[in-house]
């Protein structure tokens, strides 16, 4: 679709960029392996995501 719009997506990702993606999907397999879910699981997914959101937030301070 990028490429018909004439505004090419590459798939550059940086160092923490991989690291969130590789720590999300491995606590996604980690709640998801049982095939069953609670609370404290699905607090465990939020609690992910705004570390995830604060760090990428600070981040170009950082770098």
């Amino acid at each position: 679709i990028s490429l018909a719009l004439g505004n090419p997506m590459t798939l550059e990702f940086n160092h923490p960029e991989i690291l969130a993606m590789v720590a999300a999907s491995i606590i996604a397999a980690l709640v998801a392996v049982d095939a069953r879910s609670n609370w404290l699981e699905g607090a465990m997914l939020i609690a992910v995501y705004l570390i995830l959101g604060i760090g990428f937030f600070f981040l170009p301070a950082m770098m």
